[in-house]
């Protein structure tokens, strides 16, 4: 039971990535520009690598907020209680 968070946040990085990729790859690399301006292009172009990076920057605050959770939970069950 002890193993059990440790894999669920594998888990969720794991669904994580494949999510990720598949938004890079299907919505982000995919979008076009209806017309080949350079204006446009450049727009689009900053798009994308801002979108990449909130994906990267999301990946990263999911992860930490489980990290946190998981050794706040931990930190809570071993407080040791003074013996009398």
């Amino acid at each position: 039971m002890r193993l059990l968070p440790i894999v669920g946040i594998l888990l969720v990085a794991w669904l994580l990535m494949i999510a990720e990729v598949y938004a890079f790859f299907n919505v982000i690399l995919a979008s076009e520009p209806p017309v080949s301006e350079l204006g446009r292009l450049s727009a689009l172009a900053l798009l994308k690598v801002g979108s990449t990076v909130g994906l990267g920057v999301l990946w990263f605050v999911v992860m930490q907020g489980l990290a946190e959770l998981y050794t706040a939970e931990r930190i809570k069950t071993k407080t040791p209680t003074p013996s009398s």
